[in-house]
């Protein structure tokens, strides 16, 4: 959670932005993964995972479904923004932003069936 108490103590809090609603996802833990509101607007937050045999960082973006299987998020979720924050040794933090038009750039989020598996 150290990369979203970042994010609210330098661009949040001076830009006067308010959270409300804040949940963390026990089950996603890992990934800092959170929901909360901002001024309104419904967040999804990950922290990207800097991966133990590649170059590279890894996040992933699912929700666990009333049957207690996983699954995409899908555009009927109305989630307005993911918020994905990325860190490097140095501690840069930057951050990468998906909008609520997502599932347009995404068609197949939206129409195919997909089985997950979690390992």
């Amino acid at each position: 959670m150290k990369e979203l108490k970042a994010t609210l103590d330098k661009i949040y809090q001076p830009a006067e932005l308010h959270i409300h609603d804040f949940e963390t996802e026990p089950e996603s833990q890992d990934y800092g993964a959170c929901r909360f509101r901002l001024d309104g607007q419904k967040i999804v937050f990950r922290t990207a995972k800097t991966t133990p045999k590649k170059v590279g960082q890894f996040v992933v973006l699912w929700k666990r479904a009333a049957s207690g299987v996983i699954v995409p998020f899908d555009v009927k979720d109305n989630i307005d923004f993911f918020v994905v924050a990325v860190h490097t040794p140095r501690l840069y933090c930057h951050q990468f932003l998906w909008t609520q038009n997502w599932g347009k750039f995404y068609p197949d989020f939206q129409t195919k069936e997909i089985t997950w598996k979690r390992q």
